[in-house]
């Protein structure tokens, strides 16, 4: 366990770390459920984010029609405060607002 929590506060970097899933698997064996459950949430949170990390603008609004209304800039800030809060806003963008052929204006 101590090797879990020294891997994450080591700055384990959220779109590739899965330690939150060994760290869950073991609380769940000592039956620690309550600090399983909160891993697994956070684990749950860092499959979604390196999801959405791995799209652009224009593949998330494919998987979600839902947010085609959203405009860029609002649904941009939105998945960074919500899955990337210590990225600047600027490199966020970079990445997700791409397209194939250019940037989004």
């Amino acid at each position: 366990m101590a090797d879990y929590n020294k891997a994450l506060e080591s700055g384990c970097p959220e779109a590739i770390c899965s330690v939150y899933d060994s760290r869950l698997n073991a609380y769940w064996k000592l039956h620690d459920y309550q600090h399983a459950l909160r891993d697994s949430g956070l684990y749950i949170h860092t499959l979604i984010a390196n999801g959405v990390f791995l799209m652009n603008i224009d593949q998330f609004r494919k998987m979600y029609p839902e947010f085609d209304r959203v405009p860029d800039k609002l649904l941009t800030e939105k998945l960074r405060g919500t899955f990337y809060p210590k990225m600047s806003y600027e490199d966020f963008a970079n990445h997700f607002l791409k397209e194939k052929g250019g940037d989004h204006k």
